[in-house]
């Protein structure tokens, strides 16, 4: 398993040894306040060291289990695709005060991988506080218990494989992007192992059920109309044929079904460069699993180009540039690090952030975050404080 059970021994003796020092001889001062004689044991520090190694070995287990599949952790795991935790043990209990990713965690189970991740940072593990009892849970419906006519197949999975993104009308208020109302784009990008998730097509209706029953919005009010007046026509002049709606571009209804599940149009628009590099083989899956034929290329990238519907083509003016940093980081941030509110990346400095996509950690290093001026990251900075 790597070289994790290497480096966990050589952090949990060094830790026992550090303790147990606070009660060696040399004349050195026992926990219990006295002069410590040769050869003698203290019981305080035998007991301290034993529920520090134990914490840290139950945080190993979780974190190998619940948090290495993403996640790296300094030398100990090497591998992970998104952010190195390493020296972030004080935020893993705020992340696991709710449900991260579809992942919840006791009390005590955040607390041990918080001193797993802090040995493994080189910080010595905070003091256990006082446990405190886990929230009861519901007791399981007795047998024959009418259950409710939806089925909760769609609310697990949701909650296990879209919540640590998205969020859902009332029901999830954090996350990004929205997912009420789009049912039926959620049946597509399923349907396109969406993020490598893969899912029978039984659980897709399901998880499809669960959106369209959580996006109900109020009936509207009703439309009061007014009869036209009538124009009277000079006899002299005919009266004037109205002009035909323009037909709505091509892309559009390739955009609507392939990328609005995930964008709005705003963020791409003008941008239709990203389309190719997101796609360079037609007919073949691309972005997200997703399949484009050459047609379907073109087409939204003509959409994307595009000058909005009856605004003349103006190339010398350019589209105004956001700076506001809360807009910024929801286009730009949240999808991978979580709402405002709760995001893993609180402090980070402008620099910081430019720092991180001109090395293209965590994959950062794409042509969307590398548009972003130093002016706009310095406002995404200023939010994040």
């Amino acid at each position: 398993m790597k070289t994790k059970n290497v480096v966990l021994s050589i952090a949990v003796l060094g830790l026992a040894v550090a303790i147990s020092g606070c009660g060696s001889s040399g004349g050195g001062v026992s926990l219990s306040g006295g002069a410590a004689t040769s050869g003698q044991q203290t019981p305080a520090a035998d007991s301290t060291a034993g529920t520090a190694t134990a914490a840290v070995q139950a945080g190993k287990t979780i974190y190998d289990g619940r948090c290495a599949g993403c996640h790296k952790l300094g030398s100990y795991d090497t591998t992970g695709s998104y952010m190195d935790l390493m020296g972030t043990g004080n935020n893993i209990e705020a992340k696991f005060s709710g449900s991260h990713n579809g992942i919840t965690l006791a009390a005590t189970e955040s607390r041990d991988v918080r001193a797993f991740i802090d040995v493994n940072s080189g910080i010595a593990p905070a003091p256990a506080a006082d446990p405190t009892p886990d929230a009861p849970t519901s007791p399981a419906p007795a047998a024959g218990t009418p259950q409710p006519a939806t089925s909760t197949n769609g609310k697990n999975l949701y909650d296990g494989r879209c919540a640590g993104c998205h969020k859902l009308g009332s029901y999830d208020a954090a996350g990004s992007p929205e997912l009420a109302g789009k049912g039926s784009a959620v049946t597509t990008k399923l349907a396109a192992s969406h993020m490598g998730i893969t899912l029978a097509a039984t659980d897709v209706a399901d998880i499809r059920t669960f959106i369209e029953a959580n996006s109900a919005s109020p009936a509207p009010a009703p439309v009061v109309t007014t009869p036209p007046v009538p124009v009277p026509v000079s006899p002299q002049e005919p009266a004037s044929t109205p002009t035909p709606a323009p037909a709505a571009p091509a892309g559009k209804a390739s955009f609507d079904s392939k990328c609005a599940g995930c964008h709005s149009f705003a963020t791409l628009s003008g941008r239709g460069n990203l389309v190719a590099s997101k796609f360079p083989v037609a007919g073949a899956a691309g972005h997200n699993g997703i399949t484009l034929s050459a047609t379907e290329i073109t087409d939204i990238r003509s959409y994307l180009d595009a000058p909005a519907a009856g605004q003349p083509a103006s190339p010398s003016a350019p589209a105004p540039v956001v700076l506001d940093g809360q807009t910024l980081y929801a286009n730009y941030c949240a999808l991978c690090h979580g709402s405002l509110t709760r995001s893993d990346i609180r402090g980070e400095s402008a620099s910081d952030t430019q720092s991180a996509i001109n090395r293209n950690k965590g994959g950062m290093g794409t042509a969307t975050l590398k548009s972003l001026t130093i002016t706009q990251l310095e406002a995404i900075a200023n939010a994040l404080r």
